[in-house]
């Protein structure tokens, strides 16, 4: 049997800085998805065309459409 020490101040550190990164990936995400949604609402480009950008169904991109315009 194999022992190690653990540190709990460096594992919550590591598991602090993972939280982080996957936070700022998400808001990165939502930052680009909302700046392709402007242009749909802009006219710039068609729902089509931004479901193809974002990876998303067309039906899906419609209903953030809707909700942003709502907001």
């Amino acid at each position: 049997m194999c022992l190690t020490e653990y540190d709990e101040e460096k594992a919550m550190q590591m598991f602090r800085e993972e939280g982080r990164e996957e936070g700022r990936e998400e808001g990165r995400e939502e930052g680009r998805q909302n700046a392709v949604l402007e242009m749909v609402k802009d006219g710039d480009i068609t729902c089509g065309r931004a479901a193809e950008k974002l990876g998303k169904p067309v039906d899906e991109v419609e209903r953030l459409l809707m909700e942003l315009i709502k907001e």
